[in-house]
Formats: structure tokens, C-alpha cells, sequence
């Protein structure tokens, strides 16, 4: 599988809150305030809009893959019953 394929496949599964994302979001001024290691447990934190987007980027490709199935099975003979 080529390079790019599997760094695409890497960073759809990376839920975990980056520090690159922390400095975007609040800059380099405030982004030393804020952690994306949990102190207590020591582990990565998730990130609620990564997990949302991701789900919203499943769903909507099942629904084109379902409306796909569709067009592709559908009969266009129509009978009209009277």
C-alpha cells in the first residue's frame, strides 16, 4: 500500500488530542496552559470533535454507498396495476 494511503488511514483512527491542535486552538500565548496529557491517568486525551467528525464522515459515506446499491439494483420496468 503506498505511503500516503496508510498516513491517511493513521490520521482518520488518531482520535487523541495533539498539541499542534491545542496551539491552533488557543495559540502560543494561552496553549502552555492547557494539556493534552491527562495528569492524573498520564494518558492521551480524546478529542470530542475528531470522534464527532469521524462518525459524521462514516455515516455519510454509508448513506452514498447505500444510495449507490440503489440506483444500481433499480428496475425501471414499471407496471402500472389498475
Amino acid at each position: 500500500m503506498p505511503k500516503f494511503i496508510n498516513n491517511i488511514v493513521k490520521e482518520f483512527f488518531n482520535i487523541y488530542v495533539e498539541e499542534k491542535d491545542i496551539r491552533q486552538s488557543y495559540g502560543n500565548k494561552y496553549a502552555d496552559h492547557f494539556l493534552y496529557v491527562d495528569p492524573i491517568t498520564g494518558k492521551k486525551k480524546i478529542s470530542a470533535e475528531k470522534v464527532f467528525m469521524r462518525i459524521l464522515i462514516v455515516f455519510i459515506a454509508t448513506i452514498v454507498l447505500f444510495i449507490f446499491a440503489r440506483m444500481m439494483t433499480y428496475n425501471a420496468s414499471f407496471e402500472w396495476v389498475n
